[in-house]
């Protein structure tokens, strides 16, 4: 299955596919966030609970400790960062999250939700959005 829009997640994190059972391997949620300082990070624990969820669940995601041994340089560290994400993008399915908001207000965001959630877009970036479903599916489906 390529992939699957669901408008309410499910506790396991989305519907399988009714026709084969299957879980997607894309899931996009589309949120419309009114208020950018108080929506938004609630909306994106939401999401990359679910990222977490389904990649664990229906992926082959295996998070392994980073055995950082003094809290000291953790807080805005790209590195940390960047190992958890490696970890956790070689999982499908690939969660991509559409805010509908100016990204001015919440660009600042991106960086943290990325760690969790393969790719976020904001309300200036739809073409790039909708281009890089497209590319997502056809790899897909190229599997």
């Amino acid at each position: 299955v390529p992939g699957l829009l669901v408008g309410q997640r499910k506790p396991d994190g989305v519907f399988p596919d009714p026709a084969s059972g299957q879980p997607p391997g894309l899931y996009l949620e589309v949120k419309n966030i009114r208020r950018v300082s108080d929506d938004i990070q609630k909306r994106l624990y939401e999401i990359a609970e679910a990222s977490l969820e389904m990649k664990t669940i229906y992926g082959t995601l295996r998070l392994e400790g980073l055995e950082v041994a003094s809290t000291f340089g953790v807080e805005g560290n790209s590195d940390l960062r960047g190992a958890v994400r490696d970890q956790i993008v070689r999982s499908a399915p690939t969660v991509v999250a559409l805010f509908i908001c100016p990204s001015a207000d919440a660009e600042r965001y991106r960086a943290g939700a990325e760690t969790f959630i393969d790719r976020v877009f904001f309300q200036e970036e739809i073409d790039e959005c909708l281009a890089f479903l497209k590319e997502t599916i056809r790899r897909l489906s190229l599997k």
